[in-house]
């Protein structure tokens, strides 16, 4: 009798990302529907869609810093694509 195989973590899920981006007056004032975008355009590029759930607050309390993201839960404050990449670069 053989044992079942035991399955594999794929690739696309090894890694979960979860960015969850305050659209928050003060953030979305700041820039956060650009860097929505942005990272919409960056998951889809690096082809890691089906490992990153996006997430959307309405206030992060820290209107002052925005726009901020969240990375797995590290908060990024005055994000920019740049810093979130930075981020999201660790991960994978």
């Amino acid at each position: 009798m053989t044992k079942p195989e035991t399955p594999q973590a794929s690739a696309d899920t090894a890694h979960a990302i979860s960015l969850e981006i305050c659209f928050g007056t003060s953030c979305f004032l700041r820039g956060a529907q650009d860097l929505y975008a942005e990272l919409m355009a960056y998951v889809k590029n690096r082809g890691i869609e089906a490992r990153t759930t996006f997430t959307v607050s309405f206030c992060g309390e820290a209107c002052a810093k925005g726009p901020v993201l969240s990375v797995n839960g590290r908060r990024i404050e005055h994000c920019t694509i740049e810093k979130a990449v930075q981020e999201i670069e660790k991960i994978i």
